[in-house]
């Protein structure tokens, strides 16, 4: 996408619409960023916490399976996986997903950030799988700043991987279903304090984490 294309899309998106911008990484590397994601997961024991509400190191990859955690304030299944020390994941294919992401977050912002971490606020690269049988996270929003435009990438196909969910948003109460446009290789801009939620995913199918079907994305939080 070019300059001007781009300056175009960042003034639509902070007016309440939502921009897809296709064709920035393959299949082949979206499927090689899941399978290095299980990967990690079958070497890496879970985080294990039964509500949700603990958290690991600040400087420590880990996985958490979220399984409508009673004490967390947005109800959700998902399984989330957290670099905040990309280096040390040994994975290519996982960096250049989080490479692209952070291109397009430094051309639509003035932040020249890295992937690296410093003191302060930082980025925190993370994938999550809505798993067949139910995944979801209910509606919720996010402060403005200092993000200001969320990034998603999509990783895995409806209609292939997955049947049913998708990411909704909300602007003035009009409900916005942005799955249709979500193919793999493509990364959606939204404003960052618009409602937005992931449906359910194939919620009549047995659930199924770790497995390299339902709803992959990667998301990089600036925070």
């Amino acid at each position: 996408m070019d300059a001007f294309r781009l300056d175009s899309a960042v003034s639509e998106v902070m007016t309440g619409n939502i921009v897809v911008i296709e064709g920035l990484f393959s299949e082949r590397l979206a499927s090689e960023a899941v399978h290095s994601a299980l990967g990690f997961a079958s070497r890496v024991p879970v985080f294990d916490t039964k509500d949700g509400s603990a958290s690991p190191r600040p400087d420590e990859n880990f996985h958490r399976i979220d399984n409508n955690p009673e004490r967390s304030k947005t109800k959700h299944i998902f399984h989330t996986f957290n670099f905040e020390s990309l280096p040390e994941v040994d994975s290519a294919p996982i960096g250049k997903i989080f490479e692209i992401l952070l291109s397009v977050d430094n051309r639509i912002s003035a932040r020249r950030g890295s992937l690296t971490r410093v003191n302060g606020t930082n980025f925190h690269p993370q994938i999550i799988h809505y798993p067949r049988g139910g995944g979801f996270f209910d509606r919720h929003t996010h402060p403005l700043e200092p993000q200001k435009i969320g990034l998603i990438a999509t990783l895995t196909k409806k209609g292939e991987h997955f049947n049913k969910g998708g990411t909704l948003f909300w602007n003035d109460g009009k409900e916005l279903d942005a799955e249709p446009a979500q193919t793999i290789g493509s990364v959606t801009l939204f404003r960052f304090d618009l409602p937005h939620a992931v449906s359910k995913v194939d919620p009549s199918a047995p659930l199924e984490f770790g497995k390299p079907t339902g709803r992959w994305v990667a998301v990089l939080p600036y925070r």
